[in-house]
């Protein structure tokens, strides 16, 4: 199989939905012509299957059962894919793509070596129900990353939201306020016994909203003490509440 070919449905089988947009921002390959090329191939082949686009979003693809089975026995690698049927484009695709390009972000500039996406498969708990990864108490972030700090995996939670209003988010932000106080955090990740949180990423499409977010956050003194655990994502950086740029590790 070409090299072309196997870094498509490499990626598909990471981040479970592409567009020739991500394809080439990932870096599977420069040319939109030769990406088209080669999944034309695997869509007639069956290994790949296309929502066609509509007004708002491109052509995005994902693996077929028959492609995932291949990438598993062949590539020997996990691969992610929708287990039920999609006939229609989701009304969550243009989220869904920010949070793949944001993650494409992540492993590009850090060391990640845990991360978990609320677009992967589920998996079935204790009690015999399927649970996503990136749940946990009950809230279910976009992202789950774990990046290296010297000795250490320091862990962020980020959350995207493009369509939200200002009160539904302070309530997002409360709920990990609460979530961070609790531990449960912690625990499900592994390191309860240190004293140390976790930090959690938002990135708000509508500026507006970010800053009365950012706002609000700056005039509640229990967030002022956290501050160091609540970044927001301002003009393509981190920064804390008050807009201080700050590194993630």
């Amino acid at each position: 199989m070409k090299k072309i070919n196997q870094g498509i449905l490499k990626f598909l089988a990471t981040y479970k939905f592409a567009t020739y947009e991500l394809l080439i921002y990932a870096g599977v390959y420069k040319h939109k012509t030769h990406l088209s090329s080669s999944m034309s191939r695997m869509v007639k082949a069956g290994q790949v299957k296309k929502l066609n686009k509509t007004e708002e979003i491109n052509d995005v693809f994902y693996l077929s059962p028959k492609g995932a089975n291949w990438v598993e026995q062949t590539m020997e690698i996990p691969a992610n894919y929708p287990k039920h049927n999609v006939e229609i484009m989701p009304d969550q695709m243009i989220h869904h793509l920010h949070c793949i390009k944001r993650l494409i972000d992540f492993k590009s500039e850090f060391t990640v070596p845990l991360s978990a996406s609320y677009l992967d498969n589920g998996y079935q708990d204790n009690n015999g129900l399927i649970k996503k990864k990136t749940d946990i108490n009950g809230v279910e972030s976009d992202l789950i990353i774990g990046i290296e700090n010297g000795r250490r995996i320091e862990y962020f939670l980020y959350e995207y939201e493009n369509k939200k209003s200002v009160k539904e988010i302070m309530e997002k932000l409360e709920t990990h306020k609460k979530l961070m106080g609790s531990g449960e955090v912690q625990k499900e990740l592994g390191f309860d016994g240190e004293e140390r949180g976790y930090h959690m990423l938002l990135e708000v499409e509508n500026k507006a909203n970010l800053g009365r977010v950012m706002k609000k956050f700056g005039e509640d003194p229990v967030f002022q003490k956290l501050k160091n655990n609540f970044l927001f994502y301002v003009n393509d950086q981190w920064c804390e509440y008050d807009k201080r740029a700050v590194l993630l590790v």
